[in-house]
């Protein structure tokens, strides 16, 4: 393949759309060359003419086992060929799903390539980020997209090949539209179909066009002025012949829903049968691909009002597909930064219109069939199976719902229409709610206007101004959205609460949500459930210490507070702010344990090393620093400890926790602590709530926005004193530290309610409560609504609140955060 013929193979990926991730990876050589000798420019052409054959019969997998011994023994430098025979193995890769195959070597031509000095090295350095965009969205690592979207944009800018300018475009808006930023997407494909070259060559609009109707498409779901022109785009880039089966069974799909929609009944069943016929001609059709046309003939009948005798047949096809395409999905090697499986709208409508068919055709029993469909699906997510919660069913969660009394709000969102389970130990309801879209919405604008509304409580006088009602309004809107009338029910009994599938729509704030115009976060005791399968399986841990059938606990509270800031930390984070001036507030942070059940490291002394060696294990472990990140890591959150040497800069990282002393429960009070790799639909192994609960934690408290030093301190010592001196579970002590920071601080409700979250699954209490303790004391009993405790301060004095809340498209163009003011982490 020439540099010229380049393009044309990576189109079939472009044109094919996102591929399904294998379920069953081959074997193949490490990247590293053996001691054989290089391989000659007639041995290169040689192997690239056997496969060339090879592909044009389809058989990838003989491409990849044909081109991997020569790839290993290329010579060095980055010579055309070299680099032709490596875009050929990864295209192959691809096409076949072998996405480590793929990854493997297009790292190893991109240090073959370097810095490109020419034309023909930025063309090879486009071609070979273009491909590793399309591998992270499909792996659904959108930070991950992102970071290489923008290298391959810097090498095409300016570029005088139309091929590399192309390959950037088509590649760029799939990024876009896999962040569901449709109106960019849609600019984007409209500046790269204007493109001069497409005159002298047209072979790039299957792709574009593709791109072009599918951002339209999403626009559509949201404005109905969108529709026609979306149906129009379809219809065009169905016409072109170049489109691939696969490109061609989506946008048939995103047509049938956009006639679905509009209730052209008519139109929908004439864009079912060419679905079927495309899909049955595709060569090992990805099972999800097949759910797809099989959700769509559910959805046309349900539309039809269908009868049972129609439906169920239907509904047994689709439940067979979605079974293949969850089994394909969990068969396959977990990736560092996890597995996602809902981060395409296609899979989510599929799974949708299996829930609204189950309830259809057994008003009684669909409820919890759709419950158990939802539980397979939450059993692929990467946390499930890194803590062998796969083995739990829905009996295994009413179990433990029962035994913590506790009620379960799960959500499925999804872009026709979400749904909503209530579960208890007695009942299973299902409601519908807003479609996934108008939830993002609502909630993008609830964090924006918090965004604002936050930097305006430096003054408590402001608190009650126009930005606090803007803030309230948006909170407002969202309930309506998003709680249906069993969720009401539900959050007005006096009950522990599991919410679990919020992650789906992005960044809510559930907590500030109001609830008889309470916000839920200071009045209810609320855990984020990862998935109600991790929950059940971290239940177990309650009452057990730190891991079944373990010692107990060394010690009751070991505290990681205020580090000194290495030289080697503020070259890392340029004005990154010293904590020194909370040292004396951290001294007597833990004072509501015995003193020789306490340890706290602060200063230098909160080290790694020295966290590593103080005790084995305790119950509660607490970070009170600055939170940071790197754009450049694949698991980019970490907190900012003391450095063993100005040399070492002190960050522990994601991946270090395992290195810890293991604690039943976790506070990372430290800015944006609940941040990770952006994954619609996962379980939370990629953050560091995810690592904590793999490393033992019941629990972790975190920070999803920026928070100060005054409500750090406020919020630890209410939820010590609530904890270890009142007896009451880790869900209570949270509500009370929330509660703390609007009566203490005179922080607004509508961020002091979200600014720490409770993840995993709260359990029993961790320390037993004096006898003397009413049951009001002990959780059982929340203030009613509209009422506040009256607890005093203890060393914070006039202190004030600052939640500096940044919306997520502007977290994700940070590629390393920096410290705040005064912030405990930045």
């Amino acid at each position: 393949m020439t540099p010229h013929a380049a393009p044309l193979a990576l189109a079939w990926c472009a044109i094919a759309g996102p591929a399904f991730v294998s379920a069953k990876p081959q074997e193949h050589a490490p990247v590293e060359a053996d001691a054989a000798a290089p391989a000659g420019d007639g041995e290169i052409a040689a192997a690239r003419e056997t496969a060339a054959t090879a592909a044009r019969a389809g058989d990838h997998l003989a491409v990849i086992a044909t081109l991997e011994p020569i790839a290993q023994r290329l010579p060095a430098g980055h010579a055309a060929a070299a680099l032709d025979l490596l875009l050929d193995l990864v295209v192959s890769a691809r096409v076949s799903f072998q996405d480590r195959v793929a990854i493997e070597w297009i790292d190893a031509a991109l240090a073959r390539i370097g810095v490109p000095a020419d034309e023909e090295q930025r063309r090879f350095a486009v071609y070979f980020l273009g491909e590793r965009v399309s591998l992270e969205l499909q792996l659904g690592r959108l930070d991950r997209a992102l970071q290489f979207g923008r290298a391959m944009r810097d090498h095409a800018r300016g570029s005088a090949d139309f091929y590399a300018r192309q390959t950037a475009a088509a590649r760029w808006i799939e990024l876009l539209l896999g962040r569901g930023d449709h109106d960019a997407a849609l600019r984007a494909s409209d500046e790269a179909l204007a493109d001069p070259g497409h005159a002298a060559d047209p072979r790039y609009q299957p792709p574009l066009r593709l791109r072009r109707a599918s951002a339209l498409a999403g626009l559509a779901v949201r404005d109905p002025a969108q529709e026609e022109a979306a149906l129009a785009a379809i219809g065009v880039a169905l016409a072109f012949e170049g489109l691939g089966t696969i490109g061609r069974v989506r946008l048939l799909g995103e047509a049938l829903d956009l006639r679905l929609k509009r209730g052209e009944l008519a139109a929908a069943e004439e864009l079912l049968a060419p679905l079927r016929e495309r899909l049955a001609a595709a060569t090992a059709a990805p099972p999800a691909e097949r759910a797809l046309v099989a959700s769509a003939a559910v959805r046309l009948a349900l539309a039809r009002r269908a009868p049972a005798a129609t439906l169920a047949p239907l509904q047994a096809d689709l439940r067979r597909e979605l079974t293949a395409a969850l089994s394909d999905w969990s068969s396959q090697a977990i990736e560092r930064s996890g597995n996602g499986f809902l981060q395409f709208a296609y899979r989510a409508n599929a799974v949708g219109a299996a829930i609204e068919a189950e309830l259809a055709l057994d008003p009684a029993a669909g409820p919890t069939r759709a419950l158990e469909l939802l539980l397979d699906v939450q059993r692929v997510g990467t946390l499930a199976r890194q803590l062998e919660a796969t083995g739990h069913d829905l009996a295994a969660v009413r179990r433990t719902l029962q035994e913590e009394g506790a009620t379960a709000l799960l959500w499925f969102p999804a872009p026709a229409k979400s749904w909503l389970f209530v579960i208890d130990a007695a009942r299973i309801e299902a409601a519908p709610c807003a479609g996934q879209a108008a939830l993002v919405d609502a909630a993008q604008a609830l964090a924006a206007a918090r965004a604002s509304h936050s930097r305006l409580t430096l003054d408590r006088s402001l608190a009650v101004g126009a930005s606090a009602r803007e803030a309230e309004a948006a909170a407002a809107a969202l309930a309506h959205l998003l709680l249906t009338d069993a969720a009401r029910d539900a959050l007005e009994r006096n009950v522990p609460l599991w919410i679990s599938g919020l992650d789906a729509i992005g960044e809510t704030s559930f907590e500030a949500l109001p609830l008889e115009g309470v916000a839920i976060g200071t009045r209810r005791r609320v855990t984020r459930a990862p998935s109600l399968l991790v929950a059940a399986a971290l239940a177990e841990r309650a009452g057990a210490g730190v891991g079944v059938g373990a010692e107990p606990p060394a010690l009751d509270c070991l505290l990681a507070a205020a580090p000194t800031l290495s030289a080697a930390a503020r070259v890392r984070t340029p004005g990154i702010a010293p904590l020194d001036t909370l040292l004396p507030a951290v001294a007597r942070l833990a004072d509501a344990y015995p003193e020789t059940r306490r340890a706290t490291l602060a200063g230098p002394t909160a080290t790694r090393a020295a966290l590593r060696a103080v005790a084995p294990s305790t119950r509660v472990l607490q970070f009170l620093t600055h939170g940071v990140a790197d754009g450049a890591l694949e698991l980019w959150s970490g907190l900012q400890l003391a450095g063993e040497d100005d040399a070492d800069d002190g960050v522990l990282w994601h991946e270090q926790v395992a290195t810890l002393p293991r604690a039943t429960l976790v506070l990372l009070t430290a800015c944006e602590s609940a941040a990770g790799p952006e994954r619609r639909g996962d379980d939370s192994a990629q953050t560091l709530a995810g690592a904590f609960l793999r490393h033992g934690a019941r629990a972790v408290v975190v920070a999803p926005d920026r928070i100060d030093s005054a409500s750090a301190l406020c919020f630890s010592r209410a939820f010590h004193r609530a904890l270890a001196q009142e007896g009451v579970a880790p869900d209570e002590a949270t509500r009370r530290g929330r509660e703390a920071l609007v009566t203490e601080l005179g922080a607004a409700p509508v961020a002091a309610a979200a600014a720490f979250v409770l993840v995993g699954c709260s359990g029993a209490p961790l320390f037993a409560a004096p006898q003397s303790t009413s049951d009001d004391a002990r959780g059982d009993t929340p203030p009613a609504p509209g009422k506040q405790s009256r607890t005093r301060s203890h060393g914070i004095g006039g202190g004030v609140i600052v939640v500096l809340i940044v919306i997520a498209a502007a977290r994700r163009r940070r590629r390393t955060r920096s410290g705040g003011d005064d912030a405990p982490n930045g």
